[in-house]
């Protein structure tokens, strides 16, 4: 009889399978920042080059991120790298009565 741990690895492993074998149709690209949490850290000195120890806070950071998931399979995948393009504006001449 199999662990309900191993059936769940195999069920982990059957999906990883099949999300390696679709060949994806993606759904639109939804913003999804995420948290990261920074620490900012500083030593304090005893002596004249012994640390003491380390002292700092931390503090949440808002990171930008992006999702998209395919309807084939349901893989969902992250990014945070953008790419800057530029978009030109067109003017156009439209009349205007007095």
């Amino acid at each position: 009889m199999k662990s309900e741990l191993e059936m769940l690895r195999e069920q982990i492993r059957e999906i990883e399978l099949k999300q390696a074998r679709c060949n994806h149709k993606w759904g639109e690209v939804e913003y999804d920042p995420t948290v990261k949490r920074e620490y900012n850290i500083g030593l304090s000195f005893q002596g004249s080059d012994m640390y003491c120890c380390y002292t700092g806070s931390g503090y949440d950071v808002k990171v930008d991120r992006w999702s998209r998931t395919c309807s084939k399979c349901g893989k969902k995948e992250y990014t945070t790298e953008v790419v800057e393009e530029q978009v030109v504006v067109k003017t156009i001449k439209k009349p205007r009565f007095r």
